[in-house]
């Protein structure tokens, strides 16, 4: 979860950070120009990462090292691992990548809404000093009583935010009783200035998309908007069919059927030019990647 901009995904963002096991190696893939919306294109790649011993790095060299322009996402799944850490092995082996990472605020705040606040600025810190500027904030699943909205009042109440690019998340696909409760949740984060952008969840209801486009864009004009897409490949469609994913909804048609399935990506990409928001393309292999950059004639 080439992307041109930033994001951020997670795409295990505040959906809410849940992570299944198929994604120990995922990662999303921003793409560039794409399906002949000539007025769309991209100038780098983008991936979401998780890495929780350096050696995993070295599996994705094969398929990153020939890319121009890279940005890694650092996800944070585990208690054990820390995105920062993960970051730095990342920029070992890739250099010139622009390496970003996720928090979440359940990893933080497992002592306490005052614990969550002191091991949350410690993070952001650790990653100021790694060089880190961009920080996507999830809640994480089950969410905690230190949650994204808690992360980013400390944020606020301790100036963390400055110099860096703060994303957060968003789901347009629940049903109305649990969306309202999605958009307040929404408001309020967007109501910190500092934030830059909103991530969407996976979903293909195109109708959806729009709505929450409006909503967004009716409460902060100026926010980056991107949005998860799953490859349409045999690995992606085999795992999220095996271990959904939290807060994910996608037709059986588009999981039991590669065709239709890239028959929708296809549509939901032009939706997502015509609405500017940056694509994020979710991959679970680099058998997947390669499908998906020949699909795209990236």
């Amino acid at each position: 979860m080439s992307r041109l901009y930033a994001i951020p995904s997670s795409r295990s963002r505040d959906f809410h950070g849940s992570v299944s096991a198929f994604r120990k190696n995922s990662f999303f893939l921003y793409l560039p120009s794409f399906l002949g919306v000539s007025s769309v294109s991209y100038a780098y790649m983008r991936f979401e990462l998780t890495i929780r011993a350096s050696e995993e790095v070295e599996a994705y060299e094969a398929p990153l090292s020939s890319l121009q322009g890279l940005k890694l996402d650092m996800t944070d799944t585990d208690r054990a691992s820390d995105p920062v850490i993960s970051a730095g092995w990342v920029r070992e082996r890739f250099p010139e990548a622009d390496v970003a990472i996720y928090i979440s605020a359940r990893h933080c705040g497992e002592s306490g809404v005052d614990a969550g606040r002191g091991a949350f600025r410690k993070r952001v810190d650790d990653a100021k000093k790694n060089g880190i500027r961009r920080i996507m904030i999830v809640s994480g699943y089950p969410r905690g009583t230190f949650d994204s909205l808690e992360a980013l009042h400390a944020m606020y109440d301790s100036r963390l935010a400055d110099g860096l690019h703060v994303s957060c998340a968003y789901n347009p696909f629940y049903d109305p009783g649990r969306l309202r409760e999605e958009q307040d949740r929404l408001r309020t984060k967007l109501g910190f200035a500092f934030v830059k952008e909103v991530s969407l969840q996976i979903g293909m209801d195109i109708g959806k998309v729009q709505k929450a486009v409006e909503f967004i864009r009716g409460i902060r004009p100026d926010i980056v908007l991107s949005g998860c897409v799953p490859a349409p490949a045999p690995d992606t469609l085999g795992a999220l069919k095996a271990n959904p994913l939290y807060g994910v909804f996608l037709p059986n048609s588009y999981l039991l059927n590669a065709e239709i399935a890239q028959e929708m990506t296809q549509e939901l990409l032009r939706a997502f030019a015509k609405e500017h928001i940056e694509p994020i393309i979710y991959a679970a292999s680099p058998e997947d990647i390669m499908q998906t950059k020949a699909l795209f004639s990236v």
